[in-house]
């Protein structure tokens, strides 16, 4: 065990602000190994460590329970052998820091719960059709607006942080990925391909307990309509009906002439009659749904959000 022995100090300094209050305990700390850094000494279970109730440590103070430590320094003194350790408790503890967060910080570095928080923001999209009414936007001569109008929809952004104890080829890739199956995050259901890692941040390696890790963030945004690209199915060229060999594409052609515009074209490759495009406008377009990003299961590389 690299501390040997923890002397505690008698000066014991406090202070208090309304309700609010700080309470700091101040130990000489002796290991057995000249070549021992602070974050060593800091782990051993001779000190108090993150989290840690003031009443296990000074169960003479009249409020201790309402006390928890928050802040541990140690300074190598008289020697690089003897560590100067102080230990801050607060009954707000790393400045607001909430109960859920520090019992965590209780748990071993590599089985604490995965944290999440969320916060929405806007996206730019065209703005073709009535939702209601499922009609197209057509100006005062039945022509759509060119360009599209624009509206905008909410897309959840989740902050998702876990510790590992080694990092993943994946956190560092150059592509992005998208969920290949369903997954709940802190209770709401998405859909696969709704969510996309949008970038991944991970801190340099962390020594706590005697144990190595890393704490990994993961920005994850979800987009009820999914992540896969929309595109409107128009071109030049069509497919006679009933085949779909490409050497049997013919140039699309309205009243005999060939059209100098894309038009839209049905999912089997021919062109979509003009009175069909003007009985149903927003449902008779075919749409191709192109992937993007490359499907992966969330599951099996970030521990449960749910």
């Amino acid at each position: 065990m690299p501390v040997t022995d923890v002397v505690r100090m008698p000066e014991r300094t406090a202070s208090e602000n309304g309700a609010e209050g700080e309470f700091t305990l101040r130990y000489f700390a002796f290991t057995d190994d000249a070549d021992d850094q602070a974050p060593i000494v800091l782990a051993s279970n001779l000190l108090p460590q993150y989290g840690n109730l003031l009443s296990t440590w000074e169960a003479g103070h009249p409020k201790a329970s309402n006390f928890r430590c928050g802040a541990r320094n140690a300074v190598p003194v008289h020697g690089p052998m003897v560590f100067a350790v102080e230990c801050e408790f607060s009954t707000n503890p790393a400045g607001g820091e909430t109960e859920a967060r520090y019992e965590n910080r209780n748990v071993a570095p590599l089985n604490r719960r995965t944290e999440v928080s969320k916060s929405d923001r806007d996206i730019e999209v065209p703005f073709y059709s009535d939702p209601v009414a499922k009609s197209l936007h057509l100006n005062t001569a039945g022509d759509p607006f060119m360009p599209p109008l624009k509206t905008t929809e909410r897309q959840s952004v989740y902050t998702v942080s876990w510790t590992t104890s080694r990092l993943s080829a994946w956190m560092s890739a150059e592509k992005k990925y998208i969920n290949k199956d369903a997954v709940t995050i802190r209770g709401r259901r998405w859909d696969k391909e709704t969510l996309l890692i949008q970038s991944v941040d991970h801190s340099d390696e962390v020594w706590e307990s005697g144990v190595q890790y890393y704490k990994v963030t993961a920005h994850i945004v979800g987009w009820k309509r999914g992540w896969k690209r929309q595109i409107l199915n128009a071109g030049l060229f069509e497919l006679p009906a009933g085949t779909s060999s490409f050497s049997k594409r013919r140039r699309c052609r309205i009243a005999g002439e060939p059209v100098t515009e894309p038009v839209p074209l049905a999912k089997a490759g021919y062109r979509i009659p003009e009175s069909k495009l003007a009985a149903d406008p927003v449902n008779a377009p075919y749409y191709l749904q192109l992937a993007e990003f490359e499907p992966i299961r969330f599951g099996g590389i970030i521990p449960s959000m749910a």
